[in-house]
C-alpha cells in the first residue's frame, strides 16, 4: 500500500510504502510541515497488483495543522467509486465489454481502460457520470476490444477532478476473442 500526502498546491509532502494488514485497519503517524497555521491537503491511499498495475486508489481532503495531534475520521464510509459490471474473474467473449458502476461527488470524467498484464492498454473510453446535483451518479459504456489469444485483462476506472486522480477501481477478467 502506498500512502501519500499532498499540499493545497498538489505538492507531494509525504510518501510511505506499507505492507497491507488483513484487519482492514490502518494506524500510522504522518510527520509533515506546512508553512502556515493550517493548509488544506489531500490524503491518497493506493494499491498495486502483482504486475505493478494500479489496482485501487482513494483520496480524501484533509486540513493539515502546524501543531497539535490530529486524527482522521472519515465522514462518509461509502466508496467514492464502485464497479457493478464486470465482476472479477468473469469470462467474456465477443469483442464487446460492458462496464458500469457508481460514483460519488466530486464528479469528473471517468477514464475506463482495458490493460494487459504487461501494461499495454488495449482500449480506453472517457465517460461522464449521469447524476443530479450532489447525489450518487451512474456510468456505463461498452468497450470494443480485439484479441488474437485469450488473456487476463484489468478493467480499470479512473475518476479525475481538475486533472487530479481522486479514485481508481479495477477488476481482472478473462477475455476471449
Amino acid at each position: 500500500m502506498r500512502v501519500e500526502l499532498y499540499g493545497n498546491d498538489n505538492r507531494l509532502m509525504l510518501r510511505k510504502l506499507l505492507r497491507t494488514a488483513d484487519s482492514g485497519q490502518l494506524n500510522l503517524e504522518l510527520v509533515f510541515e506546512v508553512p502556515a497555521s493550517s493548509e488544506r491537503g489531500r490524503l491518497v491511499l493506493s494499491l498495486e497488483d502483482d504486475y505493478g498495475r494500479l489496482q485501487e486508489l482513494d483520496s480524501i481532503q484533509v486540513e493539515l495543522l502546524t501543531s497539535g495531534e490530529s486524527q482522521l475520521v472519515p465522514s462518509n464510509t461509502q466508496e467514492r467509486l464502485a464497479l457493478n459490471s464486470p465482476q472479477a474473474k468473469t469470462v467474456l467473449q465477443g469483442g464487446q465489454l460492458p462496464v458500469s458502476g457508481l460514483v460519488r461527488p466530486p464528479y469528473g470524467p471517468l477514464n475506463i481502460q482495458l490493460i494487459t498484464k504487461e501494461g499495454r492498454v488495449l482500449t480506453s473510453d472517457d465517460v461522464y457520470p449521469n447524476s443530479t446535483q450532489g447525489e450518487t451518479g451512474t456510468f456505463s459504456t461498452v468497450l470494443a476490444y480485439s484479441l488474437q489469444n485469450p488473456e487476463w485483462v484489468q478493467v480499470r476506472v479512473l475518476l479525475q477532478v481538475g486533472g487530479i486522480t481522486w479514485a481508481v477501481k479495477s477488476v481482472e477478467v478473462w477475455l476471449e476473442p
